[in-house]
Order: C-alpha cells, then sequence, then structure tokens
C-alpha cells in the first residue's frame, strides 16, 4: 500500500487505521463530490488551498484522483449550458484539478516564469476588449506576440512538462464531444 504504518502498531490498530483510510478514500473518491463539496463549503478560506492539497495528495497517491478528475470534467462538461461558462465556476472539479495541477505542475511553472516575467516588463498594453482598449489593433497585436513567446515556451520546454498535468486531454476530449452542441465549428481562421 501508499501509506506508511509505524513499525510500533500492534496488527489489529493496522487494520483498523487502513479499513479506515481506504473508508475515507472511498468517500472522497465518490464521483458525486459529496464530501469534496462538503469541505470546500466547510473550510475557511485561509485553509481551503492546503487541505485541498491534503485530499488531493491522498487521492493522488491512491490512484483516484485522475478517474475523478475524469467524471467531473464529464459532469461540468454537460451540464455547462454555453462554452464561454465552461470551468469558470469555483466548483469541487476545477479546484480538483487546480491542487492537481499545483502538485505536479508547480515546478514546471517556475521555469516559465522568465518567459512572463518578459512579457509584464515589456510594457505591453494587452487590453484587448474592444470596449475597454483605446488602441484596439495594436493591442491585439501585442497580445498575439505575447501569446507566441510563451507558446514558444511551452513548445520548447515541452519534454518537461510533468505527464502527470496532461490533464488538458481528459478535458479536450469532454469538450470535444460537446462542440456539436454548441455550434462551434473549427477555429476561425488568424486575422490578417
Amino acid at each position: 500500500p501508499f501509506w506508511s504504518v509505524g513499525d510500533d502498531m500492534s496488527s489489529k490498530k493496522q487494520s483498523q487505521s487502513l479499513t479506515g483510510l481506504e473508508t475515507l478514500l472511498d468517500y472522497l473518491a465518490d464521483e458525486k463530490l459529496t464530501l469534496i463539496n462538503a469541505i470546500c463549503l466547510a473550510a475557511p478560506i485561509e485553509e481551503e488551498k492546503t487541505i485541498l492539497g491534503d485530499v488531493v495528495n491522498l487521492l493522488d497517491a491512491s490512484g483516484k484522483i485522475m478517474g475523478l478528475i475524469q467524471k467531473g470534467i464529464d459532469h461540468e462538461v454537460q451540464t455547462t449550458s454555453h462554452a464561454t461558462t465552461l470551468f469558470r465556476q469555483n466548483t469541487a472539479t476545477t479546484k480538483l484539478m487546480k491542487g492537481y495541477t499545483r502538485l505536479h505542475g508547480k515546478a514546471y511553472l517556475a521555469q516559465l516564469a522568465s518567459c512572463l516575467n518578459k512579457i509584464a516588463k515589456s510594457g505591453w498594453d494587452l487590453d484587448i476588449n474592444p470596449a475597454t482598449s483605446k488602441n484596439y489593433e495594436e493591442n491585439l497585436k501585442n497580445f498575439e506576440s505575447a501569446c507566441d513567446i510563451l507558446f514558444s515556451a511551452i513548445v520548447d520546454s515541452a519534454d518537461k512538462i510533468p505527464k502527470q498535468i496532461c490533464v488538458r486531454f481528459a478535458i479536450k476530449q469532454s469538450i470535444e464531444r460537446k462542440m456539436e452542441h454548441w455550434n462551434i465549428g473549427k477555429r476561425q481562421e488568424k486575422r490578417e
């Protein structure tokens, strides 16, 4: 098993501890996310990240996290009425995804920090909201350049991306099944 029990515990106590941990894992891994939702609602905001980090560690170590995230993704996609609201709510699924990618992706994301700092220090205005942007066309070009820089950094470091944070493939598959319902076709051609 993934957990360790101190040598000084009797066999009976060890068995009870393991049974209790297995029961907790079963409750945590419930596909309705009932216990995780309750934890999210009950945990003080300042402690939620730590508590969910512990939950993610338990589920990850037991091998149950990816199946649970996939079911949560499927549920989010099926119950979202429009593409623009997908994963925009603060749900147990999005919190699990954040915790999981934080657990496995923090070191990798730190490697991208220099790229993000370069973009931040560029002085580019990246406001691409036509209603608020003072120079929309120039800002759009700036935004595209910033995206190109970030995308290049990600592609150049693809061999360093932890396999555990490739959750996006699960998301992509679920979304593709629903895209037709949202009348979203192929990507529009890039503007000249």
